[in-house]
């Protein structure tokens, strides 16, 4: 397939790589490239038949001459063989400028710095890796931060149920990102231990509950938020205190945060 991107909207601009995005960096350009329908150049190797003709020294003829050669009927056996190498060199045709889009595209969002890399890689499933493997060792420090993160994550005062629960979840997101995603039980664990003391009930009768997903959980503790608002008005006094509640009623730090257990059988 050419790479095409039918839709009348420009591409979305995703900011240049560099050391402290490269997270969001890589998994934006995997959508990018998608939109460009060249991510198969990236995520696969080229086909059997296309990998030969990439290895032969002999020039392609043109995609002029290719489509001549495909449209024609032939007689002999020469021309059926003929035409059926034509074909594989047309896909050969396509599948280099796939590359070509791909690599093109991960350059020109990348600072100079990593330029390099496209000079030194002769596809762009090996530039990707190759820049995979430069951020691998930050990675890891990264990945310990992002979990010593979202084993502390607590709900900030005044701070949206959902924005709260969605900070986790990108955080579980990321880790995943680096091969070290934590399981659901961890994440429902996390953000049930960082509500205030005033979601106790609601922590406590989800926290019994032997099937847990985060599904259920923002469910239960979005629908908790409706009917204090409900209650109190988001622009109340009582709200503005209900958000910044102790997480635990006999809490003598706001930064202590409550401990819950959750099934690993969660999900």
């Amino acid at each position: 397939m050419m790479p095409t991107h039918s839709g009348a909207e420009p591409l979305p601009k995703i900011e240049k790589l560099n050391a402290g995005n490269h997270l969001a960096w890589f998994a934006n350009m995997e959508h990018m490239l998608k939109l460009k329908n060249c991510w198969t150049a990236v995520k696969e190797e080229p086909p059997i038949r296309v990998a030969r003709i990439l290895q032969e020294e002999a020039p392609t003829p043109s995609r002029a001459e290719l489509d001549v050669i495909v449209a024609g009927t032939p007689t002999t056996e020469a021309g059926k063989v003929a035409k059926s190498k034509a074909r594989a060199q047309l896909g050969t045709l396509d599948w280099q400028r796939l590359d070509e889009v791909a690599m093109a595209t991960m350059h020109l969002h990348v600072e100079p710095v990593h330029h390099v890399t496209f000079r030194v890689s002769k596809t762009a499933r090996e530039a990707w890796e190759k820049l995979q493997m430069a951020f691998r060792s930050q990675s890891m420090a990264m990945a310990l931060e992002m979990r010593r993160q979202l084993s502390g994550i607590r709900m900030k005062a005044e701070e949206p149920m959902l924005e709260y629960i969605n900070r986790g979840t990108l955080l579980q997101y990321e880790l995943g990102q680096l091969g070290q995603g934590p399981p659901e039980s961890d994440l429902v664990a996390a953000i049930l231990g960082g509500v205030p003391s005033a979601y106790d009930t609601t922590v406590e009768l989800l926290s019994g509950q032997e099937t847990l997903t985060m599904a259920k959980v923002t469910d239960r503790l979005m629908a908790t938020e409706v009917r204090h608002k409900a209650l109190y008005g988001s622009g109340s006094d009582q709200a503005v205190a209900f958000g910044a509640m102790p997480f635990t009623t006999a809490s003598a730090h706001p930064n202590n945060r409550r401990e819950v257990e959750v099934s690993a059988n969660c999900g």
